[in-house]
């Protein structure tokens, strides 16, 4: 069988992209707090969302609640997240409002989350009514338990 060039490049792609997946995991979800955020900084670089799937220590939740770049948020508001992270994702002023949104309402994101994300989105649409956001919001915005 003759590979093309173009057909080349995209399993010499893939590897990559399979093993730096597995590095960035390893990097995300070990147990140094400052691998776990350099793992962070490297998803977001790479374009890729930052999954920690283990409980991450304090020292980490504390500083993914301290994140100001919406970027850094929406990538870490992966439903993959262990609990705690969306929790802190969607409890973050700094989460973009579409993300909190999409959170509030989501099947697949943690009860905790959910339900900090539509108390986020209740009071954001309690200063920006006119917001098309929250428009579409109205009677929506219970609990889910």
């Amino acid at each position: 069988m003759k590979l093309t060039q173009k057909q080349l490049r995209q399993i010499i792609k893939e590897e990559l992209d399979d093993h730096m997946s597995d590095s960035l995991s390893s990097l995300l979800n070990h147990e140094d707090p400052q691998y776990v955020m350099q793992g962070i900084e490297l998803a977001l670089s790479m374009g890729m969302p930052a999954v920690i799937s283990k409980r991450p220590k304090k020292l980490v939740l504390n500083f993914i609640a301290s994140i100001t770049d919406p970027e850094t948020l929406t990538s870490l508001s992966d439903p993959r997240n262990h609990d705690i992270v969306q929790a802190k994702v969607a409890n973050n002023q700094n989460t973009p409002i579409e993300i909190i949104k999409q959170m509030a309402f989501s099947d697949e994101h943690a009860i905790r989350a959910v339900n900090y994300a539509r108390k986020n989105l209740n009071l954001y649409c309690q200063t920006h009514p006119q917001d098309n956001i929250c428009g579409e919001m109205q009677g929506a915005m219970d609990y889910k338990y």
